[in-house]
């Protein structure tokens, strides 16, 4: 599964903030964000990867140091995940 936002024209994205839903923080493990200029992700580029579970209840901030700009972004929930994310924000 997947969340997703089409930001109209392309962004270069400089951090993203995310939050777990409640008590399913482990689920988010293996997760990605990625950007792409196409609608259907073909040509997707993994931004982050969530390596460990994150705190409950608060954003999570991390930085990105790709400098290309997408018009696409999502978080794309790992197998088993259930996209089990509350929150996010790409800036």
């Amino acid at each position: 599964a997947w969340a997703g936002l089409d930001l109209g024209t392309a962004h270069i994205i400089t951090q993203i903030k995310y939050c777990p839903r409640a008590t399913q923080a482990g689920r988010m493990v293996g997760g990605v964000f990625q950007g792409s200029n196409s609608a259907d992700f073909s040509n997707a580029v993994t931004l982050f990867t969530v390596t460990s579970a994150p705190a409950d209840g608060v954003l999570t901030t991390q930085p990105i140091s790709n400098s290309t700009a997408f018009r696409y972004v999502r978080y794309l929930s790992p197998a088993n995940g259930w996209c089990n994310i509350a929150e996010v924000s790409f800036w």
